[in-house]
């Protein structure tokens, strides 16, 4: 499975306590699992029906701040492709931000919405001089990740390693990524 994405986005202020971002996405992704061995478990996630295939994504994601430390957020990475066409799937987000001078502490619930299941994802993130973070995650599907990352100079570089279990276990107990993003 590859999958790479072009994401652009803006942060605008709404007052001098609130503030919302919108970016849009595009990427392509190419699947190249035996997805005979997934036919019984396709109801569980919207990508498992679309083995040995390409095609494009594109979507939309809003996320609203108020004094930097309460985010509400609504995503759609896959609003539409190239494969089914308009067939949105939905994250809902709310985190919290616990910080001091060198520490950002950042618990984060999403709900995720699409026509194959809904499930929750719960996280915690910790950030050291806004430099260095690590991340974990858990998901009511039987999940989790695992992160670390550093931002340096206009880049923000991370690894993250995600173990499934149930379901997701049976051909793919686990799955490595690796971002690189550009800031501006």
């Amino acid at each position: 499975y590859y999958q790479a994405d072009a994401v652009i986005g803006h942060r605008m202020a709404l007052s001098s306590k609130d503030s919302i971002a919108v970016s849009f996405n595009f990427g392509g992704v190419h699947n190249t699992f035996n997805s005979s061995i997934f036919n019984e478990y396709t109801e569980l996630d919207p990508s498992l029906d679309k083995y040995n295939r390409s095609y494009f994504n594109t979507g939309a994601n809003f996320l609203y701040t108020h004094k930097d430390l309460i985010e509400l957020g609504c995503a759609s990475p896959i609003l539409a492709n190239t494969v089914e066409g308009l067939k949105p799937i939905m994250y809902y987000n709310i985190a919290y931000h616990f910080r001091d001078n060198q520490f950002l502490v950042k618990p984060q619930a999403i709900f995720e919405m699409n026509p194959y299941s809904n499930f929750f994802d719960f996280s915690a993130q910790l950030k050291y001089k806004n430099t260095y973070w690590a991340k974990f995650s858990y998901n009511t599907l039987k999940s989790s990740m695992y992160g670390v990352g550093l931002t340096y100079k206009l880049f923000d570089i991370g690894y993250a390693f995600k173990l499934n279990a149930g379901n997701y276990a049976v051909n793919q107990s686990s799955l490595h990524m690796i971002s690189i993003s550009l800031r501006h």
